[in-house]
């Protein structure tokens, strides 16, 4: 990582310590969304499944979720280092910075 990124990722995580964090239980599913049509003409797992314990910060209309989980996919026939199409062990990470650019009144 550059510093640029290093101090962004500190500044925003020192802002937010002043803020008190939301914690949510997330269930995710991420793939593409051609492969779940019958169109689609492969067998190709390209996605995986998520259970995460998410801290989600806000600030006016400033977001930022922290989150730390676990990939709950089968493990794949034929890349064993694989669980659905995300190489590597099953521990996930996601960080997330958001702004709400539209909010009805």
């Amino acid at each position: 990582m550059n510093r640029l990124t290093l101090a962004t990722g500190a500044i925003l995580l020192a802002s937010c310590s002043a803020l008190e964090p939301t914690v949510r239980l997330e269930i995710e599913h991420t793939s593409h969304i051609t492969q779940h049509f019958a169109a689609a003409d492969n067998d190709l797992n390209c996605g995986y499944n998520t259970v995460m314990v998410d801290l989600h910060w806000q600030y006016e209309r400033l977001h930022l979720d922290v989150a730390d989980g676990l990939n709950v996919s089968p493990q794949d026939a034929q890349f064993r280092q694989a669980y659905g199409a995300l190489a590597g062990p099953r521990e996930t990470f996601q960080a997330t910075a958001s702004f709400d650019v539209w909010r009805p009144k």
